[in-house]
């Protein structure tokens, strides 16, 4: 992780933190280090507070120097190591990370004498949702599960609109569909759900629907769609869904019901 200074007046770099933003899962654990290239006694003077910041604006005190504040002892763990140049606090999760936790997590230095900010930094923590439900419809053919074998469908030739749909995922899934090899444009629909700020996070809907033109070429074609979870340009999570095309020529099957 690259390490970003804050500077004062006089040049030293004065506070560092480990994470500027970080894409994490329900449960992980991961560590976030404050370090002040100062001394104790600039700390008595100056105290490092670590605090909880939502989106909406709110604000927890987590830990005031290396003492976590009452009631959040189950949940965080402040640990303290010290070099000849600077005193380090280490933010640890106990419980592992929760959907609640997704917003900044700041360490931030006081003036004790008038409890005025003298500089802070903070790290944003996307708080990743995969997927709850994917669907893939085309005609009166739905697909609902990733992993199953490819589903056999027969199609008369003609113009179809596939739609491919997720629900309950952030950052928003990443949706493709593909016929054989090639894959086939169209724009995605985006729905945001829990706007409110009573909600612990959002979580996004995703809908790409395609038009195409089968005939009797596309036979035993592949129709996939793809869906992932894609955060700090790592999948997190990826799902598949595909139909075996069995493309019917419409002019036999006109003739051959004239023969009946």
């Amino acid at each position: 992780m690259s390490y970003c200074a804050i500077s004062v007046s006089n040049g030293q770099n004065l506070i560092t933190l480990n994470a500027e933003k970080d894409f994490v899962l329900v449960g992980d654990s991961p560590k976030y280090v404050c370090t002040v290239y100062q001394t104790a006694e600039f700390l008595i003077e100056n105290p490092l507070n670590w605090e909880k910041r939502g989106r909406d604006g709110s604000k927890l005190v987590i830990s005031v120097l290396a003492n976590v504040e009452e009631g959040l002892a189950s949940e965080f763990e402040l640990q303290l190591a010290t070099t000849d140049n600077s005193i380090s606090f280490t933010l640890s999760f106990l419980e592992g990370i929760k959907e609640e936790y997704d917003g900044y997590f700041a360490c931030v230095l006081y003036k004790r004498w008038n409890a005025t900010v003298l500089t802070e930094k903070k790290v944003d923590v996307h708080v990743i949702k995969t997927i709850k439900k994917t669907e893939f419809v085309i005609a009166d053919h739905l697909q609902t599960a990733d992993g199953k074998p490819d589903f056999a469908i027969r199609l008369e030739e003609g113009t179809y609109n596939p739609i491919c749909k997720t629900e309950g995922s952030n950052p928003p899934a990443v949706v493709k569909i593909y016929l054989g090899n090639t894959e086939l444009m169209g724009y995605p629909k985006v729905e945001v759900q829990n706007t409110s700020s009573n909600q612990p996070q959002r979580v996004y809907n995703v809908e790409k629907r395609v038009t195409i033109r089968l005939d009797i070429n596309d036979n035993n074609k592949i129709l996939k769609c793809v869906v992932q979870v894609i955060a700090d340009t790592k999948c997190i999570m990826r799902a598949e869904m595909l139909y075996q095309l069995k493309v019917l020529n419409s002019k036999y099957q006109t003739v051959r019901l004239y023969l009946y």
